[in-house]
C-alpha cells in the first residue's frame, strides 16, 4: 500500500516537471520566433534603403543625362545656329530631310496653280456636278478635319500611350497651324464658293489632316498610317466637293501638313532634339516626376 501511493506521488511530480518543461519549451520556441520575425523586418528595412538608394542614383543619373542631351543638341549640333535654337520646330521645312516634302509638294502646288484652268479649275466643276461624296458624309468630313482628329490623338496618347507621341502631336499641329493662318492672311485668295472670304489657300483642314496622318503613319502599324492617310485624303476631297477650296489649296496644305510632321520627328529622333517633357519612373515617391525642357 506505501509502495503503490509512493509510485503514484512521484508520477504526479514527473507529469507536473513534464508540463514545465513543455511551457518552457513553448515559451522558448516563441521567443525564437520573435526574433527570427525582428531579424527578417529588420533586414527588409534594410534591402528596401538600398533600392531606395539606387532608385535616387538612377533618377540622378537620368537628370544628368537629360542636361548632357541638352547641351549636345546645342552645342555639338552640326547645322546652323538658327536651325538648332528654340525655334528650331518651326524651321524643319527648311532646316531638317522635310524640305524635300515641301519642294516638290510646293512644285506640284505651283503646277496645278499655273494650270488652273485645266486643274483646279475643271476639277472643282467635275465635283460639284457628280458630287460623288453624299452631303451628309461630306459635312462629316468638314467637322473633323479642323483639329478633332489631333486633339483626339493627343488625348489618347498623352493619357494611355506614349507622351512622346502625343508631344509630336501637339508640336506639329500647333506648327502647321500656325503658318496655314499665317499663309492665309498674306496670300488673301478668295474661296470659291465664297468671293467674300479670302482664306482659301492654304487649306486649314487639309493641312491639319495630313499633319495627323503623317504622324501616325511615323508612330505606328502600316494600316493605322494607311487609315490615317485615307481619312486625311477623305477630309481634303470633302473640302472640294462643299466649295471651299480648290485643287491647289488642298494640295499645298497637305504638303504643309506632312512637312511638319515629318520635320519635327527628325528633330527630335535624327537630330536629338530634346522634348518637353519626359516623365521619369521613381521608387522614392508614389507615380513619377515630370522633367520639363525649353522646346519651340
Amino acid at each position: 500500500m506505501f509502495n503503490s501511493y509512493s509510485f503514484k506521488k512521484v508520477l504526479i511530480q514527473v507529469k507536473i516537471i513534464l508540463l514545465i518543461i513543455s511551457l518552457l519549451a513553448a515559451q522558448t520556441l516563441s521567443l525564437a520566433q520573435e526574433n527570427i520575425t525582428v531579424t527578417a523586418n529588420s533586414q527588409n528595412k534594410k534591402e528596401e534603403k538600398k533600392e531606395e538608394k539606387k532608385e535616387e542614383k538612377k533618377d540622378e543619373k537620368n537628370d544628368e543625362n537629360q542636361k548632357n542631351n541638352i547641351e549636345k543638341y546645342y552645342s555639338t549640333n552640326h547645322r546652323i545656329s538658327i536651325c538648332r535654337g528654340i525655334f528650331s520646330n518651326l524651321l524643319v521645312p527648311f532646316c531638317t530631310d522635310a524640305r524635300y516634302i515641301l519642294f516638290y509638294g510646293s512644285l506640284i502646288t505651283s503646277g496645278i496653280y499655273f494650270t488652273r484652268k485645266d486643274t483646279s479649275n475643271r476639277v472643282r466643276m467635275e465635283t460639284l456636278k457628280s458630287q460623288p461624296l453624299n452631303p451628309n458624309i461630306s459635312q462629316i468630313g468638314n467637322l473633323i478635319g479642323l483639329g478633332f482628329l489631333n486633339g483626339s490623338y493627343f488625348l489618347e496618347q498623352f493619357f494611355w500611350g506614349d507622351k512622346k507621341n502625343s508631344e509630336l502631336m501637339a508640336e506639329a499641329s500647333l506648327y502647321t497651324a500656325l503658318v496655314t493662318l499665317a499663309l492665309k492672311s498674306t496670300v488673301n485668295e478668295r474661296r470659291p464658293g465664297n468671293p467674300n472670304d479670302t482664306n482659301s489657300f492654304p487649306s486649314g483642314h487639309a493641312s491639319m489632316a495630313f499633319t495627323f496622318a503623317s504622324i501616325v503613319g511615323i508612330k505606328h502599324e502600316w494600316y493605322w498610317g494607311l487609315l490615317a492617310y485615307m481619312t486625311a485624303f477623305f477630309i481634303s476631297y470633302s473640302r472640294i466637293q462643299s466649295d471651299y477650296h480648290y485643287l491647289h489649296d488642298v494640295v499645298f496644305g497637305a504638303t504643309l501638313g506632312i512637312t511638319y510632321g515629318f520635320g519635327i520627328n527628325y528633330n527630335h529622333n535624327k537630330y536629338g532634339k530634346p522634348y518637353w517633357v519626359d516623365l521619369l519612373p521613381t521608387l522614392t515617391s508614389p507615380g513619377g516626376k515630370v522633367v520639363f525642357n525649353m522646346g519651340f
